[in-house]
């Protein structure tokens, strides 16, 4: 065995026609509605000693051109597709070493039948399954599953998130010793070794445990092929295999280094993730041969065609422009990366639209045309540069375009020892050079929902939960309390909390001081939201750690413990809750109370915070102002209309609705459902469209951001750092008077 780094190798098979017209080459096989089909390729790529064949697949007949599916139908284009769990079923029956990769959408199911199927699939197939994560793009998949439209990008990565943190937890319901099977005692299995994982979250409510014991890899690989900043976020995070596609060296290189640099920051080994680029290789005699054959196939795309399978990638349909100009510029896309790319090409080679149709109806992505030599020259040039752990090999037709490339590429890339001989492990996990990932057993934790049905979690905890969980080792309580007292000009002055809190809390809470390492005190504005380095470094001195149930309070009204809430949310970590009611309702259930400075705290391992986009920054706020986006101010009634004495700088952002924090709150000062859902029917604001949340300083701002959450209202973004920063801008406007009914 060769002491350079081994090449791995996927192959991207469609379950259907395979491209645009590869269909259509005259060596194109017709058996894709067959098993056969599938069980043949399978063992071409087993016998060239593949690691994996990886299956994509889509949830909707695309309507890509002018809101039909005639293109998709009269073109092959992106269908027919069929199910990918039957054909890589079928094509483990077959095989013995080959990795088997189903793509399936965190959008349309549940994490308890996904776990469930592919455990089984792992187990069968002795620890060679693997799953695609995707979030899912396009309009019509929605209104397959009872959804008139796709959520937002970010919300389709929240979901994803929580579904994975479901999924590995419901592997991990079972130990590796659950299973006794013993004829002579009667033993079957140990129940102690299974647990259920009681989770309750923002989108799915699940017990478990599993019906099926731990897959033989702990977990089947996870493949991922996000390559927006959402994308690449959750794939450094969560992928063992990342898929991708580059127009140029120069961008791959650029790719494998900023995804191996995220996985590092996330506290991975970037050697447990391999990064394998798309590559389309048209394998011929020589340079001149493969060219011909390349010619030969990119002669048999249609325009429309080529433009209907682009607008199913990226959700824009091009033929509303004039076909022979330009690309024109474009914001909304469905999958940003991959629009970025066709651009770049597209201005590279001068293309008109006509002609960015052809090129992409026979795109062959990471193009490697020539002779057997050439290409493993190629991919020999990209492992070397570090753009690659390896190739997703993309067929222009099937099965002839694998045969060629196992028979005539393999061979030259083994000789030079790039690509092993046999297979090295019993699983794919083992093929790839991946480790099992060990069992994780957390304790349940069981958060009181209110006002949720199931699949929402509440933002809330009562007294009393808190009362019977203090002690339990992984919850943390934050007392966020200031200081607030009046000046000489009759305005609220607000200081650290210190003596408040010094003068009783919660017993073991940690002051979170918003003046201090809760916030930037660098920053002109007070509270604003500390950078996200600063705020890691904060959580683990409050002993908080990613499993942690972080619970909030203040001694006021709780719009402070609502902007430590909001703080931790909009940097991706879920597990805090805010008191409901607060000291007061902590003192009315006799909760034990201390006073002093606090108990010293043992440092927690923290969790990575990311930038979710909940807060908006100055310039977001203009541009909300500038297109009538839904905006509510938080702040009291005198202040939003101008009457609180601040002169020529008073009132509230143009166009802006008032909703005051406090009147979400009930008389006991407990967040109240019935008037936040009440108020915001009343002005419009109980649609899908998240609102953007502002008050003086974006404190009150986030318990209205709570208040809608709890309401079970899309969460709102919150604008940072609302009027200080805006009144500070003496060229933004202002308007004064009664607030508006509704919008």
């Amino acid at each position: 065995m060769s002491d350079r780094p081994q090449m791995h190798l996927a192959a991207f098979l469609n379950a259907g026609p395979q491209g645009t017209v590869g269909w259509r080459h005259p060596e194109a096989g017709d058996g894709f509605l067959d098993a056969e089909h599938y069980m043949k390729i399978a063992q071409v790529l087993e016998a060239a000693c593949f690691d994996l064949a990886f299956v994509p697949d889509a949830l909707s007949v695309p309507r890509s051109l002018g809101g039909t599916f005639d293109p998709a139908i009269r073109y092959g284009s992106g269908s027919p597709r069929l199910d990918p769990m039957p054909i890589i079923t079928l094509m483990s029956a077959v095989t013995r070493n080959l990795g088997i990769a189903a793509t399936m959408s965190t959008g349309y199911q549940e994490p308890y039948d996904l776990a469930r199927g592919m455990a089984t699939l792992d187990h069968t197939s002795h620890g060679r399954a693997a799953w695609n994560v995707v979030t899912s793009f396009k309009d019509a998949e929605a209104q397959n599953f009872g959804q008139e439209k796709l959520p937002g990008r970010e919300a389709r990565y929240a979901r994803a998130e929580e579904f994975l943190e479901v999924t590995t937890r419901l592997w991990d319901s079972w130990s590796d010793d659950a299973l006794v099977r013993d004829k002579e005692s009667g033993e079957f299995g140990r129940p102690a070794e299974v647990e259920a994982i009681d989770h309750v979250g923002e989108h799915f409510r699940v017990q478990g445990p599993l019906s099926v014991p731990r897959p033989p890899q702990g977990y089947p690989v996870i493949i991922q092929a996000g390559a927006s900043p959402s994308g690449r976020d959750f794939a450094s995070r969560w992928a063992d295999v990342i898929f991708c596609s580059h127009e140029s060296l120069e961008s791959a290189v650029a790719f494998y280094a900023d995804l191996k640099a995220r996985v590092a920051a996330h506290g991975r080994d970037p050697e447990q993730v391999k990064i394998l680029p798309a590559a389309t290789t048209v394998v011929g005699t020589d340079v001149k041969d493969a060219m011909a054959k390349h010619e030969a196939f990119f002669d048999l795309v249609d325009p429309l065609a080529g433009l209907s399978r682009m607008a199913y990638h990226v959700n824009v349909d091009l033929t509303q422009y004039d076909l022979d100009g330009p690309l024109p510029p474009l914001s909304e896309v469905g999958v940003e990366g991959h629009y970025r790319e066709v651009v770049e090409f597209a201005e590279r080679e001068n293309l008109s639209i006509r002609e960015i149709g052809r090129w992409y109806g026979a795109r062959t992505e990471g193009s490697m045309i020539g002779s057997a030599v050439d290409i493993a020259d190629n991919m020999e040039r990209w492992m070397d540069a570090g753009a690659a752990d390896g190739f997703m090999i993309q067929a222009t037709h099937v099965p002839a375009a694998f045969e060629d490339f196992a028979s005539l590429v393999v061979p030259e890339l083994q000789r030079r020892g790039l690509f092993h001989t046999s297979y090295e492990g019993s699983t794919l996990r083992e093929n790839l050079g991946l480790a099992r990932p060990e069992r994780r057993v957390a304790p349940p934790r069981r958060l009181r929902p209110r006002g949720a049905g199931a699949g929402r979690v509440s933002a809330l905890v009562t007294a009393g939960w808190l009362k019977d969980h203090l002690d339990d080792e992984d919850v943390v309580v934050l007392d966020a309390s200031i200081d607030r007292g009046v000046d000489d000009a009759g305005l609220t002055v607000f200081g650290p909390g210190e003596q408040t809190f010094a003068a009783g809390h919660v017993a073991g809470a940690v002051f979170a001081d918003l003046f201090g390492a809760w916030s930037d005190p660098q920053a002109p504005y007070p509270f604003t939201r500390p950078a996200l380095p600063a705020l890691e470094a904060a959580a683990r001195a409050a002993g908080i750690g990613p499993d942690s149930t972080v619970v909030v309070y203040d001694q006021l009204s709780g719009a402070y413990a609502a902007r430590v809430w909001f703080v931790l949310r909009a940097a991706g970590f879920e597990g805090v809750r805010l008191l409901d009611g607060g000291w007061s309702a902590w003192t009315a259930v006799g909760g034990p109370v201390a006073s002093g400075a606090g108990a010293m705290v043992e440092p927690g391992e923290g969790f990575t915070a990311r930038d979710t986009g909940l807060f908006v920054d100055l310039d977001e706020a203009v541009a909300a102002s500038g297109t009538g986006a839904p905006m509510v101010c938080a702040v009291r009634t005198p202040e939003f209309e101008g009457l609180d004495g601040r002169g020529d700088r008073a009132g509230h952002i143009p166009g802006s609705l008032s909703l005051p924090y406090p009147d979400l709150l009930a008389e006991d000062g407990t967040v109240s459902v019935e008037a936040t859902r009440a108020l915001a029917a009343e002005l419009g604001l109980d649609g899908d469209a998240p609102v953007l949340a502002y008050c003086g300083g974006g404190v009150n701002a986030a318990g209205l951001a709570l208040a809608f959450a709890e309401a079970g209202l899309p969460l709102p973004r919150v604008y940072d750092g609302s009027l200080n920063e805006w009144r500070a801008h003496p060229e933004l406007p202002l308007e004064t008077g009664p607030a508006r009914v509704t919008r």
